[in-house]
């Protein structure tokens, strides 16, 4: 079976699906135990106990993890969660030659009400893996132009239906239970992770559309879990706006679903004084907690998955009909314009309607004013952002 990966990929109006099943798997682009934590704000972001807000870093004591080398392995993890209540794990293409380690967070649509929840993985386990072909974009050794082609590769797949961003097990959609557990399942893959790479020089923390928002989420988690580590965030198509375009009333649905007060906005704290209008506070917030750390976003100006994703927002959250493409690019120009000065937060625009582009060719052929997305990628890594749109 050969399943199309849309990133959050709705396959029409109001249904967010990324199908993971298994299967040999397409992107879609253009082209083709315990510890203690730092002080400040809200977060209980240690890892197995404590708590702390943006400061400090984290103490990991989990085994490391033992893998073939250069071939993509599962390793279970019991104590991380899908929001049926399975257990999941992640995928490891371990390089013992390299000290720099790239994370991908995986699509796969959202979960807060009946008709979302319907249309979202529930469960990710092994067989599901097995079916995945992750030679692709991204994940391509073969590619000289790759500039992660000879790091470690680590695959968090996606199955709790909280783009990887929360922390509320109890919660109950449509009279159906969940477990939101995406932020505390990071925190257990951290635990092992880190100890994995004593001598890691570099982190690369990444997704593609429930997985970019994901790495952008959980950004200040992985950095203070790495310590002295430098983490380089790329969001592929999980844009962040302010409620002018991207609706108070979704943002405040997800907020309240998935215990987001409990994760990233609770490590924001103050930053982020309205708890219906976040997302842009928070992308500013980390980036003057970590002034030295680069991030990036990667967007379509016209996205017509997340224009659909955001249009479940309109109308006061009573409409299923998908944001305007002007609408929609508004708000990332009024992003880019409120992050012009940010000399370590990078912009890539590229124009037509297609969602996601790492996970396939888009990554190598876009190119917009003479500036081709992966030569900016690579540039992002090597320690310069630029704005490309």
């Amino acid at each position: 079976m050969k399943w199309l990966v849309r990133g959050l990929g709705l396959a029409s109006v109001g249904a967010l699906l990324l199908a993971c099943g298994g299967g040999e798997v397409e992107f879609e682009g253009t082209g083709g135990s315990g510890g203690t934590s730092g002080t400040g704000g809200n977060d209980t972001t240690s890892v197995g106990g404590g708590s702390g807000g943006g400061g400090g870093s984290i103490i990991t004591n989990g085994d490391p993890i033992e893998a073939p080398a250069n071939t993509w392995t599962w390793v279970d993890f019991p104590d991380a969660m899908c929001r049926d209540g399975s257990t999941t794990g992640i995928g490891v293409n371990l390089n013992p030659d390299s000290t720099e380690v790239a994370i991908f967070l995986m699509g796969g649509g959202a979960c807060w009400t009946g008709l979302t929840c319907a249309n979202n993985p529930s469960s990710y386990g092994s067989s599901d893996f097995n079916g995945m072909n992750l030679s692709t974009g991204i994940f391509d050794r073969t590619n000289p132009d790759n500039p992660v082609a000879d790091w470690n590769l680590i695959f968090v797949p996606y199955c709790t239906g909280d783009v990887h961003a929360g922390s509320n097990p109890g919660a109950m959609v449509a009279g159906t239970p969940q477990m939101f557990v995406g932020y505390d399942n990071m925190k257990a893959y951290l635990n092992r992770i880190v100890p994995t790479f004593p001598n890691a020089t570099k982190v690369l923390l990444t997704g593609s559309s429930a997985g970019g928002f994901g790495a952008a989420s959980t950004s200040h988690l992985v950095q203070r879990t790495f310590g002295s580590v430098e983490v380089v965030t790329l969001d592929d198509a999980g844009p962040a706006m302010r409620g002018e375009y991207l609706a108070p009333c979704l943002q405040e649905a997800w907020r309240d679903a998935w215990g987001l007060d409990k994760t990233f906005l609770g490590a924001c704290g103050d930053n982020c004084p309205d708890d219906t209008d976040f997302l842009v506070d928070y992308v500013k917030w980390v980036s003057s907690e970590y002034p030295t750390r680069r991030s990036a976003l990667l967007s379509a100006t016209s996205d017509q998955v997340i224009r659909t994703f955001f249009g479940l927002g309109e109308n006061n959250c009573a409409s299923i009909t998908p944001m305007s493409a002007q609408k929609f690019e508004q708000g990332l120009n009024a992003f880019a314009d409120e992050m012009q000065g940010n000399t370590q937060f990078g912009i890539f625009y590229a124009p037509g309607s297609v969602h996601t582009f790492l996970g396939g060719n888009g990554f190598y052929d876009t190119e917009v004013n003479n500036v081709r997305m992966v030569d900016f990628v690579s540039d992002l890594i090597d320690g310069s952002t630029s704005q490309v749109r």
